[in-house]
């Protein structure tokens, strides 16, 4: 495929000197020219995050009012090296970077966050080094070589989850409609961070790109419990005792929920397309 266009903007914790707004703190200190007022409902989406464990990483898939895709990646800098940049005291921050497609670039790549997150060469922000050269001047690509995910990218993942489980995956992402009418959101409750990705790298590929758009999610909600019904899918640790999230727990690859919660979910056309996904997928 061609050049892809995306937009950036990065919230952080600079120093007064480097702020765009000349204070310290946290805010947005990169954002490219053609961002205007979805500018702040992306950094509210942004600016709640625990910045106190170094394993802790987040990826957001979500829309703006004006139908703009957001891929966001938030990562802890740690204790930044960079005293005059980040925090003169040296106390921990975090990073997080979005890019903003239209809704055109979006369906170029097939409706696919993952062709973003999984990039080779990531278009995201790896460190405040990086950063600091951005906010010296440097400007960051606006316009992306990016190659479409195939099954290749992905089959691996699927030595060890079994056609059930698949389809259950395959189930929960033909649901959305449902679920938004609702005011719900599904809770995944995975220990490990990247099972829980893996699974998302897998139900995105196995669902339609049509399907994809509505499945937006979180993964890192430990500390930020977003509105249920905001996002299709949120993840975390611990069960939240909330109305309106619907838990699930991922283990050993395999999704343990309520009696029933798969089962309403009716073959027929479904299971068709089900079936055509995913001889695609073992396709090598």
């Amino acid at each position: 495929m061609g050049k892809l266009s995306v937009q950036h903007l990065i919230f952080t914790r600079v120093e007064s000197s480097y702020s765009p707004k000349q204070s310290s703190g946290y805010q947005v200190v990169y954002q490219s020219d053609g961002l205007q007022a979805e500018a702040r409902q992306i950094e509210k989406r942004l600016q709640c995050f625990d910045s106190s464990q170094q394993e802790n990483e987040r990826y957001q898939f979500f829309w703006t009012t004006r139908g703009q895709a957001v891929l966001a990646r938030t990562f802890p800098l740690g204790f930044p090296t960079n005293r005059e940049v980040i925090d003169r005291w040296q106390r921990a921050a975090f990073l997080a970077h979005a890019l903003v497609l239209s809704k055109e670039a979006f369906a170029s790549i097939h409706h696919d966050p993952f062709t973003l997150f999984d990039l080779a060469n990531s278009p995201f922000v790896a460190d405040d080094e990086q950063l600091v050269d951005y906010l010296r001047g440097e400007t960051l690509d606006e316009q992306l070589n990016v190659p479409l995910r195939t099954s290749r990218d992905v089959n691996y993942l699927l030595s060890s989850w079994s056609e059930e489980e698949l389809w259950k995956l395959f189930a929960l992402g033909m649901q959305t409609d449902q679920l938004k009418k609702k005011k719900q959101s599904l809770l995944l409750l995975s220990e490990e961070a990247e099972d829980a990705l893996d699974l998302l790298r897998l139900t995105t590929f196995l669902l339609p790109p049509e399907n994809r758009l509505a499945c937006t999610f979180d993964t890192y909600i430990e500390t930020c419990m977003p509105p249920p019904g905001l996002f299709w899918l949120v993840c975390g640790k611990q069960g939240k005792n909330q109305a309106g999230f619907l838990p699930m727990r991922l283990s050993a690859q395999a999704l343990e929920a309520q009696t029933g919660f798969f089962s309403s979910f009716p073959a027929g056309r479904a299971g068709e397309i089900f079936q055509r996904r995913l001889n695609r997928l073992r396709q090598r």
